[in-house]
């Protein structure tokens, strides 16, 4: 007997069809191929997958709103992914979204770094198996989120990543769509700050000797950070500097693993607080 699919994002065929069309736009052919385990062959010696039950879902899916046809083949929508990621986080936190985060969590999960993190991944699942294609997608955008953090514990002058807290969509754009020339005018606001004080030379004391040590680092460090906005794993955890604090939160929240650390962490701070029993 047939498995009920309860929830397309989550289980069957159409989980595999929404997580295999999240990268970038692709064909039907080339959903059924891999859903079917078929590996390409060239000329007449190619074998063709069943096609039926994939179009079929992909014309149910396109009609609720969670794919979406272009030219270029079909290709995943991201507000519906919001829905399961608001049920992630009222089992972890007991906590919902703002309406601006959600509209910020729509941002992220459309744009083309995290969807090009979606397509580097999902070449490597066996959609032959069984895939929870939203499990999939909040496991991936936590990591930039930590990935940052690692980051900043990497830099030596972790104040080039200092960016304003966004407090609407539109200041939320800005920062996001212009970040690479942000990063360059902080970097540039930062080495103008150090030369000023080299400058003047040692007769500037112990300033002269630490701006240039600082001088140094902030080379290093911009070129830390160029190395790391080459790829698309890596620009998406410098984007994550423009996500709001508390968003950035929740999005780690939906970590069972984040969960778990940061309740054992959470306790063994409050039992470091407690006095002690003589």
């Amino acid at each position: 007997m047939q498995k009920k699919i309860t929830n397309p994002l989550r289980s069957g065929l159409p989980s595999k069809i929404y997580l295999a069309a999240y990268g970038k736009p692709i064909s039907g052919y080339e959903i059924a191929r891999r859903v079917y385990g078929i590996a390409p062959a060239p000329g007449k010696l190619a074998q063709i997958p069943p096609t039926a039950k994939v179009y079929g879902w992909l014309k149910k899916l396109e009609k609720d709103g969670l794919v979406k046809k272009l030219d270029e083949g079909y290709l995943s929508q991201a507000a519906p992914l919001i829905n399961e990621i608001e049920k992630t986080l009222e089992v972890h936190t007991a906590k919902g979204l703002t309406t601006l985060e959600k509209k910020i969590l729509i941002k992220i999960l459309d744009s083309k770094e995290f969807r090009s993190c979606v397509g580097n991944r999902t070449n490597k699942i066996d959609l032959k198996e069984d895939v929870d294609a939203a499990r999939e997608l909040t496991d991936l955008l936590v990591m930039p989120s930590f990935a940052l953090k690692a980051l900043k514990m990497e830099l030596e002058n972790p104040k080039i990543l200092a960016l304003p807290e966004p407090t609407t969509l539109k200041k939320f754009d800005e920062l996001w769509d212009n970040l690479p020339d942000i990063l360059d005018g902080r970097a540039k606001e930062l080495k103008e700050e150090v030369e000023r004080v080299v400058r003047k030379g040692p007769a500037a004391g112990a300033a002269f000797y630490q701006a240039k040590k600082r001088e140094s680092s902030l080379s290093r460090d911009i070129e830390v950070i160029k190395s790391r906005a080459r790829g698309p794993e890596g620009m998406l955890a410098l984007k994550f500097a423009c996500v709001p604090a508390a968003l950035s939160e929740e999005i780690e929240n939906l970590s069972p693993m984040a969960v778990a650390v940061k309740g054992l962490l959470d306790r063994l701070r409050k039992r470091g607080q407690e006095p002690t029993k003589r």
